[in-house]
């Protein structure tokens, strides 16, 4: 872990799993990471006066800047 609290995964754990996003937590001292489906915990926050096509996909893509922007 580095000094702003970042782990880092070995490239053959970073390959297998598909996900990016993961919550974690701690489990008789041990490390849990569980994937978020980030689509889904976005659901029912904003409101839009229209249907907005491939919602679950620009929420994702939001998402991922944001978490992005916050990893650099």
């Amino acid at each position: 872990m580095d000094e702003q609290g970042r782990i880092y995964l070995p490239k053959e754990l970073r390959e297998k799993m598909k996900e990016r996003v993961f919550m974690v937590k701690e489990e008789k001292g041990t490390f849990v990471f569980e994937p978020v489906d980030i689509a889904q915990e976005g659901r029912g926050i904003f409101k839009a006066k229209e249907p907005i096509d491939n919602i679950d996909e620009k929420i994702e893509q939001y998402t991922r800047e944001l978490v992005k922007d916050e990893l650099h």
